[in-house]
């Protein structure tokens, strides 16, 4: 690979391409769901920034759809009087923080229009590669894929094991010609989701994740964003505490998959009331934090 294309990934490949606004603008932000114009306009206005003007192109990558403001926020403060005493005389005071914007709808030029429509190209294309293809992890690599939660070890051992499949080249080099896309726009601020490949494990777990980067010596890294089991249960790694507080549902699975999601539960601070590493639970059960007094409900009872 050559020190161009090297650069170009690192600086690009994240589960959230997002390079800081320049002194040059426009700021270009992906907006999949947006459709309406109301929709653009509120993309628009969560990308402005506090006391400057900026060109902000919204994008929607599917629709091919590009659309320009020129976006102004300000603020001021606004107080009235709560019918509460102050304690001195008077009456309480509430102050708050009133945002003010002005987004007027712009014109696109050529040349921006095509950059937008190559990289739309671009990740479109990847992003149907990728989700016509899971890449499979036999269990004798990586058992369960349960076991790749809060296991950094575990992630370098699905790492290694793709780095070895001939099917990786023709991904990375779907992931080479976004990052090539992107890089012309990297004068200004950019922000889209990298197209995300699929690890699909024995047990029926699959791991989502975008390549974080692709080093010099020629090895690809990922960055896992979530899991989603046979059951529809998710695991967010986007966040501190990747299990959401819901209900979740392991009709089906084995024993030792159960084993392994209640060991990184636990190591969460988290269980399912009466719940033992050896049983798997029947029907919904909802994940509740255990508790901090001697009957912690954590600790194993077996």
């Amino acid at each position: 690979m050559t020190l161009k294309k090297a650069v170009i990934l690192g600086l690009l490949f994240s589960s959230t391409v997002s390079l800081p606004a320049l002194a040059i603008d426009p700021i270009h932000a992906e907006c999949a769901t947006c459709q309406t114009e109301t929709q653009f306009y509120t993309a628009a206005r969560k990308n402005a920034v506090l006391n400057r003007t900026l060109s902000i192109n919204i994008m929607n990558f599917e629709n091919y759809e590009l659309k320009k403001f020129r976006v102004s926020k300000s603020s001021h403060v606004e107080c009235e009087y709560d019918n509460e005493p102050d304690g001195r005389g008077g009456k309480l005071q509430i102050c708050r923080k009133i945002y003010d914007y002005s987004t007027i709808s712009a014109s696109i030029t050529n040349e921006e229009l095509n950059l937008f429509t190559d990289l739309a190209d671009s990740i479109n294309d990847a992003r149907k590669y990728y989700s016509q293809r899971s890449i499979e992890i036999p269990s004798t690599v990586v058992e369960s894929g349960y076991e790749i939660i809060g296991a950094g070890y575990v992630k370098t051992k699905v790492t290694n094991y793709f780095n070895q499949m001939p099917l990786r080249k023709s991904i990375l080099e779907k992931a080479v010609v976004v990052g090539a896309s992107a890089s012309k726009m990297i004068s200004t601020g950019i922000k889209f989701e990298m197209p995300a490949l699929v690890f699909l494990f024995s047990d029926g777990v699959k791991a989502y994740a975008t390549l974080d980067f692709y080093d010099m010596d020629d090895e690809a890294h990922f960055k896992f964003i979530k899991l989603v089991d046979k059951n529809g249960n998710s695991v967010d790694f986007t966040k501190s505490n990747p299990f959401s507080e819901k209900s979740y549902n392991f009709s089906g699975i084995s024993q030792a998959s159960w084993s392994v999601f209640h060991a990184a539960m636990s190591s969460y601070g988290l269980t399912v009331r009466g719940s033992s590493s050896k049983i798997v639970p029947r029907g919904t059960v909802t994940i509740v934090v255990c508790s901090s007094g001697k009957d912690n409900l954590c600790k194993s009872p077996n």
